[in-house]
């Protein structure tokens, strides 16, 4: 509520007591009528959006913002946009701001395929979520050096003092996409 204006008063009731008056006048709520997404990636934005519309119409507020962070990293982690970026860029209002239109950007918005071979000693599984997406960091530049790192620390505590990662980054072969 941007308008919403709230008036204390303070009425002295006798030397000790004192009564807090608060006089509120809420104005109209404000929600989220419209999302827009800059990215060089238009098959991810297109995803995107679709997932930012369910949000349409709510509260715009911190809360929501969270949620919408949320909702979008998880998916760019799942679907292993690693090192992808979602970042609010800015919230413009109307006149009466009982109405924003939210814009977004994704940087870096590159899909990694990961391929793992050669582990006897460890899942594919439970190295997948030793590297743990979720929170991998982002602001690496080299996200296979870093995923080799991550590995070869996990073996070294297991007990594995001669392991050897070989990091393979092919080509990419679409943009976009790097195996």
């Amino acid at each position: 509520h941007f308008n919403t204006t709230i008036e204390i008063k303070f009425i002295e009731l006798d030397e000790k007591n004192v009564n807090v008056r608060f006089i509120i006048q809420e104005k109209l709520a404000c929600s989220v009528n419209k999302f827009s997404l800059n990215t060089k990636n238009k098959k991810l934005k297109k995803i995107i959006l679709k997932r930012l519309n369910k949000f349409l119409n709510e509260p715009f507020t911190d809360s929501l913002l969270g949620k919408i962070n949320k909702n979008i990293n998880s998916y760019l982690r799942e679907k292993r946009y690693i090192i992808a970026k979602f970042k609010e860029v800015e919230a413009i209002y109307n006149e009466d701001k009982t109405l924003a239109s939210l814009k977004y950007e994704i940087l870096d918005p590159i899909k990694y395929e990961i391929s793992i071979s050669g582990n006897q000693h460890l899942t594919t599984k439970s190295i997948l979520k030793t590297l743990d997406f979720d929170n991998f960091d982002q602001s690496t530049f080299d996200p296979a050096a870093k995923m080799s790192q991550i590995l070869r620390k996990r073996y070294l505590a297991l007990g594995f003092p001669n392991i050897k990662i070989k990091i393979k980054v092919e080509p990419k072969t679409k943009k976009f996409y790097q195996k």
